[in-house]
């Protein structure tokens, strides 16, 4: 927070939060564990050098904290402030915003990730270099030579005796020094007049980006003259994290995170943006069954509509703890209406939705509305003979999705919402009836959804279907499927699961958790994730910084004699040393690279799968559909490698790719088609 132009504020060194989020991975070693004691959630913290620094190992035990060396007082110290965090985190989820919805993951973690960058969760934080430290009477924080008074408490109020006068003003009377006071303090502030004197900061606090969400409150509530945007969102991306489905532990020397329990039952959405890349429907498409016409017209305006509202909807909904597949892989991808309701059915998802527009205008009664299945409905075929649809439990959960839909796309600002039913009569290569084939297909509830394109809205369409189905089926509910479906199988190559494709989703107990270590543990997929950043970085964005737990890979790789590309930025800015790296630490090839004419680049490595038939082949993808049915894949050509690793949550590519001296690993932007590439795949990899 900035009341002055003090400057550079410093945290506590005993919190080990602080020095994760701050990045010193080399200083501590801590597991932070996530366990349970009472129903309620507890976090504690053991070092041990050898295992973690050197192994790099994540382990869990549902009934005890492991422990491999004594905690010491400083760590004790860091779990009470880290605790502090998660109340923290938790009370801002349980306040509501000034149209009555509820804050969401993505804005609570973005507060919590600016408190734990200005204080590390302490209510009685000091700031460097001004006394007394950790002093519960912020009056007596000391002065520096010009005057001004240091900062103090959960945001650093400066003038810290300000703070007194602030509680007076919101007619808060609770002790100044404890956490519930200053949060209570914090969303005072949120409402009224901000440290910025920002006035009801809340009305803009919209962003379902989580950076974004990040700075607008820095800039709304902070106002730091150290802005250190990477370091807050670092911080509120491991916030996120504190109430995952099972439990959540983060290795602080490296960054990386787990989770374990079945995180399976996290509820499985189906988003289905309406169109084609190439009109099926044209082609007079039928299901050879029922003689339904099936084919999809490609609509380009549409399509791009509705696919960009799919994709901030499928934002949303990951940042608050649910699986979503998306039942086309690209905007033009050409896939028939029949295929999208097998997508829904073999996942068992809980809830799919439809996402149209439409001729009118955006919000207008009559043109934004919502169709649920009914028992009766029908679409007939050219000899006269209905399809319909007959299952009563899924009709009536369609049935109180679509009201709890249509309340939710009012309350996010399309006030005329209404419940209508189709009528696909006399269309010309449509079938007749009132039922969309996605739904009369469908084994599971169906939403259909549509509105105007005049004026259209992207944003507040997004986030009234977002708000529906979490509404529909919250996370933590326990809603299921209405049955399993004998003989299905989830689209894992679709669904944008927790774990690796490969994991098992009903980890209960960890030696070495997959994904979580560097040496000898995890697919490839996993270890590659632990690696890279999460998005795609600009030339303004710092490329070449390498995350911590590759950082910390590099180091034992380095020190070991293993290859880690260029010398550029310290080793490791490359796309061979890159996925040398994954394939050997993940334990799936210790050898991998190492040709026998010794080289070890790009070339050498097309050499040495070349050279190793009996556990590399080659395959032929055309699409991101022909690589689905594995759970990762090499490309390779003389001067470039990447890895295909199919679609993770949090994850913001189907690739995970580094480029020599100007990227560091992380989520890619190269594909499939580029004839130039050739591609391998491990014959133990038996995919999905």
């Amino acid at each position: 927070m900035k009341l002055s132009l003090l400057r550079p504020r410093a945290q506590h060194n005993t919190s080990l939060f602080w020095l994760t989020v701050r990045r010193i991975s080399y200083v501590l070693c801590g597991i932070i564990v996530l366990v349970t004691s009472q129903g309620k959630p507890v976090l504690a913290y053991t070092t041990d050098d050898f295992n973690c620094m050197y192994y790099n190992t994540c382990w869990y035990n549902p009934t005890e904290v492991p422990t491999c060396s004594q905690p010491t007082s400083n760590v004790a110290t860091s779990a009470n402030n880290h605790e502090n965090l998660v109340n923290a985190y938790n009370y801002f989820l349980s306040k509501k915003l000034p149209d009555g919805t509820p804050l969401s993951r993505i804005q609570a973690a973005a507060i919590i990730g600016n408190i734990a960058h200005e204080s590390g969760g302490d209510p009685l934080n000091t700031q460097t270099g001004f006394t007394p430290d950790r002093t519960t009477d912020p009056t007596q924080v000391s002065f520096n030579a010009k005057g001004d008074q240091g900062g103090w408490g959960l945001i650093q109020w400066t003038p810290a005796s300000k703070v007194i006068g602030i509680a007076q003003k919101a007619n808060i009377t609770g002790p100044i020094s404890e956490l519930s006071t200053q949060l209570d303090l914090v969303w005072w502030h949120m409402n009224y007049d901000s440290p910025t004197s920002k006035k009801n900061m809340l009305a803009g606090f919209t962003q379902t980006d989580l950076r974004e969400a990040v700075v607008y409150y820095e800039l709304s509530m902070e106002g730091a003259g150290e802005k250190a945007y990477d370091s807050r969102v670092k911080a509120a991306e491991i916030a996120l994290k504190y109430q995952q489905t099972g439990a959540t532990y983060v290795n602080a020397s490296s960054g990386c995170s787990c989770s374990v329990g079945n995180a399976s039952n996290a509820p499985v959405v189906v988003l289905d943006p309406g169109h084609s890349g190439a009109s099926t429907r044209d082609a007079g498409l039928k299901d050879s069954e029922t003689g339904l016409y099936i084919g999809e017209t490609t609509n380009p305006e549409e399509r791009k509509q509705v696919w960009e509202v799919a994709l901030q909807t499928k934002t949303i909904l990951e940042s608050e703890g649910y699986r979503v597949i998306v039942t086309k892989e690209t905007e033009d991808e050409a896939i028939s209406l029949k295929e999208r309701a097998t997508i829904a059915n073999n996942a068992n998802a809980a809830i799919a939705v439809s996402i149209h527009t439409d001729t009118g205008r955006f919000g207008d009664k009559e043109k934004s509305w919502v169709s649920p299945q009914k028992v009766g409905a029908y679409r007939q075929n050219d000899e006269g003979i209905k399809t319909t649809f007959s299952d009563s439990a899924v009709a009536a959960k369609s049935q109180e999705y679509s009201n709890k839909m249509i309340q939710a796309r009012k309350t996010a600002g399309e006030a005329g919402t209404i419940e209508k039913d189709l009528n696909f009569d006399g269309r010309s290569g449509l079938s007749a009836g009132n039922i969309s084939i996605v739904q009369l297909f469908s084994k599971v509830p169906w939403v259909y959804n549509e509105t105007g394109r005049t004026g259209f809205k992207q944003d507040v369409y997004a986030r009234g279907i977002a708000q529906g189905i979490m509404t529909a089926v919250p996370v933590g509910s326990g809603e299921k499927p209405i049955q399993a479906r004998a003989g299905t199988t989830p689209l894992w190559g679709r669904v944008n699961s927790f774990f690796s494709p490969t994991a098992s989703a009903q980890t209960t107990s960890a030696t070495s958790q997959a994904g979580c270590g560097t040496t000898g543990s995890g697919s490839v997929a996993q270890v590659a994730i632990n690696y890279a950043w999460p998005k795609y970085r600009k030339a303004t964005e710092n490329p070449t910084e390498k995350k911590p737990s590759y950082e910390q890979a590099i180091r034992t790789a380095k020190t070991n004699g293993k290859y880690t590309g260029d010398t550029c930025y310290g080793g490791g800015v490359d796309c061979g040393g890159f996925t040398t790296r994954v394939m050997q630490d993940s334990g799936v090839d210790p050898k991998y690279g190492e040709a026998k004419n010794g080289a070890r680049n790009t070339d050498g490595q097309l050499a040495y799968v070349r050279e190793n038939p009996d556990m590399y082949e080659e395959i032929k993808p055309k699409t991101t559909q022909d690589l689905a049915k594995y759970s990762y894949a090499i490309a390779l050509r003389s001067g470039h490698t990447y890895l295909y690793i199919g679609e993770h949550a949090g994850f913001y590519s189907k690739i995970a790719s580094a480029s020599q001296c100007s990227r560091a690993p992380m989520a890619g932007l190269e594909g499939v088609a580029d004839p130039d590439f050739l591609w391998f795949v491990v014959k133990t990899d038996l995919g999905v």
